[in-house]
């Protein structure tokens, strides 16, 4: 019989190698990419509040992380809003 119990990982996901550098903004830098991008925070792609990443940073619905990923040819930022789980 196989067994449906959800295994727990143990990986930092923060600290991954192939996980890109992330912080969390605060409410003011959040402001400044909103007015830079002329955007609201629902034209921004989601992370939800269940995703492993958005767990370990402890983020609540609202909250803005910046994304920085580094090819080798430069380094690029993005931006994610966290948003909750819908039943």
């Amino acid at each position: 019989m196989l067994a449906t119990k959800k295994a727990k990982l143990n990986v930092d996901v923060i600290n991954y190698f192939l996980t890109p550098s992330v912080r969390v903004l605060s409410e003011k830098e959040k402001a400044k990419i909103l007015e830079k991008f002329d955007a609201q925070p629902e034209q921004f792609p989601a992370i939800f509040e269940t995703d492993p990443l958005a767990k370990a940073l402890k983020l609540k619905p609202g909250d803005m992380i910046e994304i920085t990923r580094d090819d080798g040819t430069g380094r690029y930022k993005a931006y994610r809003i966290c948003i909750a789980v819908e039943a």
